[in-house]
């Protein structure tokens, strides 16, 4: 899987997450509201197939964001069925 080198770039949550993720690295050019994506960015089609990867970012005050990646693709065995893969982190002292 294609890494980025994500540790030098500052990615300060708060108050514009597109804006600070977007310039980071970590999510697409659109949608530019949560949930976002990071299907293009992070080339998701090449390791699975059909999928939709989001990333949602929720404040749960002036310090706390919760943000959820989730992962959604279709099996290759059944064309109809589909696989789903998420985590949620709690982030505090957010600046």
């Amino acid at each position: 899987m294609p890494t980025q080198d994500r540790s030098t770039k500052s990615c300060r949550l708060w108050p514009n997450h597109y804006t600070e993720l977007s310039d980071a690295g970590i999510i697409d050019d659109i949608p530019t509201t949560s949930p976002f994506s990071f299907n293009e960015v992070d080339q998701v089609e090449d390791y699975l197939p059909q999928p939709t990867a989001t990333l949602n970012v929720e404040s749960l005050g002036s310090n706390q964001l919760k943000v959820t990646a989730v992962i959604t693709w279709r099996t290759t065995t059944y064309g109809t069925k589909t696989s789903t893969a998420s985590l949620t982190a709690i982030i505090t002292n957010v600046e």
